[in-house]
């Protein structure tokens, strides 16, 4: 899975968990039905990031997930659909307003 998971969250349709995982750029995609099935976790799909994912908080409708970085002032904006990132916002010197979106 990578060095060390971290805050697994799942989505709102409940059929996935994406996590971070520390010291690397992705985050985990993991099918719960495949992870019951199986009596295992591992990840389906890797979702690139920035540097040091630390969480992840969707949006209240699922259309987007926002990353923050361990390491950096930054958040990435990621759209759930096509699961890419669709901004990068650097958070050095901005209020903590920004998190109300989240």
């Amino acid at each position: 899975m990578g060095r060390e998971l971290h805050v697994p969250t799942f989505t709102l349709d409940g059929k996935s968990i994406w996590t971070t995982v520390r010291g690397s750029n992705y985050i985990a995609v993991i099918d719960v039905n495949d992870a019951i099935k199986n009596n295992r976790i591992f990840y389906n799909e890797a979702i690139s990031t920035v540097n040091a994912p630390s969480m992840i908080r969707f949006t209240k409708d699922g259309r987007l997930a926002f990353v923050g970085s361990q390491k950096e002032s930054v958040m990435d904006v990621i759209d759930t659909t096509s699961k890419k990132s669709i901004a990068v916002v650097n958070l050095k010197g901005r209020s903590n307003r920004i998190y109300s979106i989240c």
